[in-house]
């Protein structure tokens, strides 16, 4: 039998934190020259996954070759 692997690596980084402000533009701004530790909420992983699946056709499958 034949099989698919696959992986998907995953780095995510997540902040959040509340500023005032007097709009959109200027809120980011003073979030951007915040240290990380200076955010409520943060997160950070590193992940992995790897999958194999049974690699097949549309014909295998009505012929039931599967």
């Amino acid at each position: 039998m034949t099989y698919r692997v696959q992986f998907v690596h995953v780095t995510k980084k997540y902040g959040s934190v509340c500023v005032e402000a007097d709009n959109r533009s200027e809120a980011i701004k003073k979030a951007k020259s915040l240290s990380k530790t200076d955010f409520e909420e943060r997160e950070e992983t590193d992940r992995t996954l790897w999958e194999s699946k049974r690699d097949w056709s549309l014909l295998d499958f009505l012929f039931g070759k599967i």
